[in-house]
């Protein structure tokens, strides 16, 4: 063997092992130690709703204080009643929980206690979807009221756990309010500094009754309020097309039926609009059969921009953690693309920019100490 090949050889030799080596370091990240390093990073998260998020325990305590009658008396009866045969069940489950809160003080404690379960999980920003109209008129409280203990038990939970969210609304076709009045009222709460960065849209809006809502759209992208749709869930592609098309949509709650239609994966690949995916709502929905037929792999690998969410966690039985840990166990996520997917909610977020960039560089930071302490 000349002196060219033999180099060519060793060559090869260390291109082998170097490759080994690479799969071997995955395999151990892949380990309980990765399971327990996405559990301690810093995360951000884009998709959840503060009524689905309020714990079993506390809907329970809430319940027998204000004299309310639920269909269980206990969070094994609680969680039994999670196993959904259809979407009206949740939806129906849904309301029976905000028929819990009563009281302005009911509205505190949840949003303190998500925070405080934030700091659990070492979720450091979130956008979270409150239904404003819904609980108004569930609980006879009044907007501005609701509006103002939600963001006590905001500011409560910063101060204590160091943990921060925004809000995002969400116009419903049975609103309260009126859509005209909605967005009016979304307007005034971001204008006056109360946290408000986004409307939501219900995906029945993006479906079906867009010519309806045109003007209700246009006025809030000419006010410049970010429109953020439920899309790309029941409804199909569809929804997520019409969402970019007639409300230029900043983000998409769902859109994992977009796989559907490659064309649109590829617009939303190429366009980066984020999708904010919850793996567990979308099985335990019927979205998908199950987690290993979920399609956030083939959307990650095809280049969309995706965030981590849990949409309800405890109408799923499932939290943040553990939607990392499906990343991991299900879709094989490396180190590096866990760390990408969370620096994703915030690069996705709806966040001044000097606050993002400081955020992005707490983020990495803490990677760094991280990895050099658990690897």
């Amino acid at each position: 063997m000349n002196s060219a090949k033999l180099l060519s050889f060793l060559f090869y030799i260390l291109i082998t092992l170097s490759i080994f080596s690479c799969q071997s370091t995955q395999n151990k990240y892949s380990s309980e130690k990765l399971h327990n390093y996405a559990h301690l990073m810093p995360k951000a998260v884009l998709h959840v709703h503060l009524e689905g998020s309020i714990l079993p325990a506390t809907i329970i305590k809430l319940a027998q204080k204000n004299n309310v009658k639920m269909p269980f008396k206990n969070e094994a009866e609680f969680k039994a009643l999670c196993n959904y045969s259809s979407f009206e069940q949740f939806v129906t489950l849904f309301k029976q929980i905000i028929s819990c809160l009563k009281t302005p003080e009911d509205y505190e404690t949840i949003a303190y206690e998500y925070g405080r379960e934030c700091s659990k999980q070492n979720i450091l920003y979130s956008e979270v979807v409150f239904s404003l109209s819904t609980n108004c008129k569930l609980s006879g409280i009044d907007w501005q009221t609701l509006l103002q203990r939600i963001n006590k038990g905001r500011a409560r939970a910063q101060r204590e756990f160091g943990v921060t969210w925004n809000w995002i609304f969400d116009l419903t076709r049975t609103n309260l309010f009126g859509p005209e009045k909605f967005v009016d009222i979304l307007i005034q709460s971001r204008d006056t500094g109360q946290g408000l960065v986004a409307m939501g849209l219900s995906e029945t809006l993006v479906t079906y009754k867009v010519a309806e809502y045109q003007h209700v759209f246009d006025k809030a992208i000419s006010a410049k309020l970010p429109i953020i749709p439920h899309a790309g869930e029941f409804q199909g592609p569809v929804s997520v097309i019409n969402s970019l098309k007639a409300c230029q949509a900043s983000r998409i709650h769902h859109g994992v039926r977009s796989i559907e239609d490659q064309t649109l994966v590829q617009e939303l690949a190429k366009r980066q609009i984020p999708l904010d995916i919850c793996v567990s709502s979308n099985v335990k929905l019927g979205v998908v059969a199950n987690y290993k037929q979920h399609p956030i792999r083939r959307l990650w690998d095809a280049g969309l921009l995706i965030t981590i969410g849990a949409d309800d966690p405890s109408l799923f039985d499932s939290n943040v953690n553990q939607e990392y840990d499906h990343l991991i166990d299900d879709y094989k996520f490396t180190i590096d693309e866990l760390e990408r997917v969370s620096l994703n909610g915030l690069q996705a977020g709806l966040l001044p920019t000097q606050e993002k960039e400081l955020l992005i560089q707490k983020f990495k930071s803490e990677f760094i100490r991280l990895r050099k302490n658990i690897f």
